[in-house]
């Protein structure tokens, strides 16, 4: 029963949009390298590294919040809003 509602947000994600996303990252990734891999200096030679590194971690964010049932969040709304304000 758990695991049927663990992947319950998998059957119902748009892959599409999923897909359109990793495209872009991925171009984001080849314009950083092939603007930066014929420079001398250090720092921009690292950019497509920290960038790729940025881009796990933006992957693993999306996944954790499409894994998470959000209607959990309603009980904390209160909570939200005033340390919004």
């Amino acid at each position: 029963m758990r695991r049927a509602r663990l992947w319950q947000p998998l059957r119902e994600m748009d892959f599409v949009f999923v897909a359109a996303v990793l495209a872009l990252c991925a171009a984001g990734i080849l314009a950083i390298y092939s603007a930066s891999h014929r420079n001398s200096e250090a720092v921009l030679r690292e950019m497509p590294g920290r960038q790729f590194l940025y881009a796990l971690i933006g992957a693993g964010v999306f996944a954790a919040a499409v894994l998470h049932d959000y209607r959990g969040l309603g009980r904390l709304a209160i909570v939200f809003y005033l340390a919004t304000l």
